[in-house]
């Protein structure tokens, strides 16, 4: 059962509620993964919510009110990006997964990312910086927050850019 749901913090997220089988917990990560391959990135649901068996009105359909809220969302609050380089990364990630924004600590396979998402945003972020990225940059960062730090500090130790500065970002 997936829906819409208001969160403590009062923004609404996308949650999914699921059984088992055998009432057994799947990792977070797996489920994730098994959704991923089958649903656009808008469509993944930012938290997920074990039940050992959903519940039902007398109808025999899910009574959507008796299902529990979520504990935990993916990414926890939205923060905002604040350095020039996270909010160019998060304008990047927003537009290549079709969200309407990015958090700083939000993990870019977490928001519905695949490799060919990762490789599109890395080349969206080469042309905007004006820098040659490394391979593989967002799989080793894959938060955000961690991603734009990793580009700094490429830049300021001369790894990256040397040969097409990074402009100033004001």
């Amino acid at each position: 059962v997936v829906r819409l749901v208001e969160i403590p913090s009062g923004d609404e997220v996308l949650a999914a509620w699921y059984q088992t089988g055998d009432g057994a917990l799947v990792s977070d990560r797996r489920l994730r993964a098994f959704v991923r391959e089958r649903l656009p990135a808008r469509a993944m649901p930012q938290a997920f919510v074990h039940v050992d068996e959903l519940p039902l009105a007398d109808s025999a359909k899910v009574d959507i009110g008796a299902l529990p809220l979520p504990s935990r969302v993916a990414g926890g609050a939205y923060v905002a990006p604040s350095t020039p380089t996270e909010l160019v990364a998060a304008a990047a990630w927003a537009r290549v997964l079709d969200l309407d924004r990015v958090g700083r600590d939000d993990d870019f396979f977490d928001l519905g990312g695949a490799s060919l998402a990762a490789l599109e945003a890395i080349a969206a972020l080469e042309h905007e910086l004006r820098v040659d990225l490394p391979d593989g940059l967002v799989f080793r960062h894959r938060v955000l927050g961690e991603f734009a730090a990793a580009i700094d500090e490429l830049t300021a130790a001369g790894i990256v850019g040397a040969h097409r500065p990074v402009p100033a970002l004001d």
